[in-house]
């Protein structure tokens, strides 16, 4: 499935939940980019966690490594 037919789905299924809203006439290529958009800073976000979690788990990595330098290798 496209992009474009995904975006698609998902606008039908919510369109169809909330009728009680005006309508809005928005080109196809307007509501792709939006969709891209939002996928967009949604990788950013997940990059950021990634990011986040990878330096938490090099410090932890680098103080192990240090106390194993300081004790002899005895930890």
């Amino acid at each position: 499935m496209t992009t474009q037919e995904k975006m698609l789905k998902f606008l039908r299924a919510i369109v169809a939940k909330n009728q009680q809203y005006t309508t809005w006439t928005v080109s196809t290529p307007h509501l792709l980019l939006l969709w891209e958009t939002a996928q967009e800073l949604e990788r950013e976000a997940c990059w950021a966690r990634a990011d986040v979690a990878l330096f938490k788990a090099e410090r932890a990595l680098r103080n192990r490594v240090l106390k194993a330098i300081r004790t002899g290798g005895q930890t």
